[in-house]
């Protein structure tokens, strides 16, 4: 009796896909069959090689003898006569000499035992006394004239002929029956081994179903539940010791995405037992708590050698999938929104060609473009580096960083004109493609107070009074330290936007303002100034009551009239909003990876 297993395996296009593995005997059955015929038929053969030695051995009379000698002279078997005593051959018929290759003359004058090869020799005298005694059918190898040996049957029985102990053997070669065999017992242990990968393989399938997360349950022609997973138990409450139809489950209510109730007939197990395939169908399901499922169902006819026996479903909870793709959406939303909204220009381009795929409204306003002027093109097709070194200079600190941060240059308007500009480039992956974040900060107004920063410094040799009068009442923080690196001034704008006094700034080192952990990035920053070299960036400070405050500071030193170093200015605007705004934008496109 067959037996049949079913089971569920994953692949790339569809949750399951059903395999059936069918194990029969029936092929070993036929090779045993197989053997025992050929039992009987060896058994009929020595039968008659014995009644037809014995007719040759008691011929009585000239008739008998002349059908005998006929038979001897035209069998197709190889028929030798053997002397009992020393095994020298008396007689051999035409098929012997065909056999073996020797002459009739040559053929009499050898022995059995030069007929048989050496590995046989051992056995010729015990096979010869049987042989005698009462018959015997054995297998041996014989040897032809070229040397080339194979396998033989032999079938010998003594007698007494012309008053002298004679054997009388009836020799057939085997070659191909041998090969047969051979051939046969080659498929019997291919088909044993066949059938024990199978039972392997079955029981490693049902293992995997047991284990699948996903609800299997295999239905047969009726309906009825034959099989079920502990998941499909779990999720549908089946009682294992009751039989269940497909569509009387009273613990789910499954209904389409569009909320309407799935009739008992458009169940996908339904469809499938009727012959037709379901494959991933999204649906939804509620049990007996209220609680709500999104599932995709695959269903399938279970084909037996091209017979319908039943049909066999999955459900594939995605739920949680689902909950991903609206929190996606959730995010893209945000991020969308915090595109649009920031103050500075954004660019989104793309990675392989740089062409532009999306822009704020910032960006129109400072370039004085339209979205639908800009989208498709490059930043070179729009001519927006004032300077098409910086452009290079970009794109080699890109490729040796993988990003940019703070880097200057001049833009180029629609309209002609230069402006100063703070670029960052990040890359940026929405879906399955890869993009540049640009950030391009105006820094116009601000190099343009640079500017007038060290006009005002010029302007303080002549009159310091006067210039102390406007760095107090500047918009931006003015802090100058010593050659010693402690503050001989700072502005009350300054000193607001850390939270303290004048006086209690005073004397103290710029080190004193900052976070612990950033205090070797702050000696940088003096160091440089030591070397004489000024530098514009973002920095990091602690607000008295312990915060940070965030500023862009433009720091240049400070030399006397013989060239010696007396210390640096410093001149900043507090910029933590502006920061809070870019995080909350990387923190968008970081859940958008």
């Amino acid at each position: 009796m067959p037996e049949l297993y079913q089971a569920t395996s994953r692949r790339s296009d569809s949750p399951v896909r059903a395999i059936d593995i069918i194990l029969t005997e029936s092929g070993m059955e036929i090779e045993i069959q197989t053997l025992q015929n050929q039992v009987v038929e060896l058994e009929q053969q020595l039968a008659e090689a014995r009644a037809a030695i014995t007719a040759l051995a008691s011929l009585s009379d000239n008739g008998a003898a002349s059908r005998y000698k006929l038979l001897f002279a035209f069998s197709r078997d190889t028929i030798l006569f053997i002397r009992r005593d020393n095994g020298q051959i008396l007689q051999a018929n035409p098929a012997a000499l065909r056999l073996y290759g020797y002459s009739h003359e040559e053929l009499l004058a050898l022995t059995i035992q030069e007929l048989r090869t050496p590995d046989t020799h051992a056995l010729t005298q015990e096979q010869m006394a049987q042989a005698d005694a009462g018959g015997i059918l054995f297998e041996t190898m014989h040897r032809r004239k070229d040397g080339s040996t194979f396998p033989v049957e032999v079938s010998s029985q003594g007698a007494v002929i012309d008053g002298e102990r004679t054997l009388v053997s009836v020799i057939r070669e085997i070659t191909e029956r041998k090969r047969g065999e051979a051939e046969r017992l080659r498929l019997l242990e291919e088909l044993m081994r066949e059938k024990d990968e199978a039972q392997q393989l079955a029981e490693e399938l049902k293992a995997v179903i047991e284990a699948l997360h996903d609800p299997v349950m295999v239905y047969d022609n009726q309906g009825m539940v034959v099989r079920a997973n502990a998941s499909a138990v779990r999720v549908h409450g089946f009682d294992p010791s009751h039989r269940h139809r497909h569509d009387t489950n009273r613990t789910l209510v499954v209904h389409h995405p569009d909320g309407s109730i799935v009739q008992p007939d458009d169940l996908p197990s339904a469809r499938a037992l009727k012959g037709g395939t379901v494959i991933a169908e999204p649906l939804e399901i509620t049990n007996e708590q209220g609680r709500h499922a999104h599932i995709q169902v695959t269903s399938t006819p279970l084909m037996v050698d091209g017979v319908q026996v039943g049909a066999v479903s999955v459900w594939h909870d995605i739920t949680e999938q689902r909950q991903a793709e609206q929190a996606l959406r959730a995010s893209q939303e945000r991020f969308s929104k915090a595109f649009k909204a920031d103050p500075d220009a954004l660019v989104i381009s793309r990675l392989d060609d740089g062409r532009i795929f999306e822009i704020n409204e910032s960006f129109e306003r400072l370039f004085g473009y339209s979205r639908e002027e800009v989208i498709g093109k490059t930043s070179l097709e729009l001519s927006m580096f004032a300077d098409p070194s910086d452009r290079q200079k970009a794109i080699q600190r890109l490729r040796e960083q993988g990003s940019i941060r703070d880097f200057e240059l001049f833009i180029r308007t629609r309209d002609g004109e230069n402006r100063a500009a703070s670029l960052s480039i990040e890359k940026l992956n929405l879906g399955e493609d890869n993009y540049f974040l640009t950030v391009i900060q105006d820094i116009t107004e601000r190099k343009q107070a640079e500017a007038l920063l060290i006009e005002r410094n010029e302007a303080l040799q002549a009159s310091e009074a006067r210039y102390r009068q406007l760095l107090e009442n500047a918009n931006e923080g003015i802090w100058t330290i010593d050659a010693s690196h402690h503050t001989d001034f700072i502005n009350p704008r300054g000193a607001e936007i850390l939270g303290y006094t004048v006086e209690e700034m005073t004397g103290r080192p710029p080190v004193d303002f900052v976070f612990p952990e950033d205090l070797d990035y702050s000696r940088q920053q003096l160091a440089e100034r030591q070397l004489g070299i000024g530098t514009v960036h973002d920095m990091r400070m602690r607000h008295k009551e312990g915060h940070a405050v965030w500023v862009s500071s433009s720091s240049t030193p400070i030399y006397g009239a013989k060239g010696e170093y007396l210390g640096a200015l410093a001149m900043f605007v507090d910029i933590t909003g502006r920061k809070q705004a870019e995080a909350e934008l990387l923190k968008s496109r970081d859940t958008l990876k």
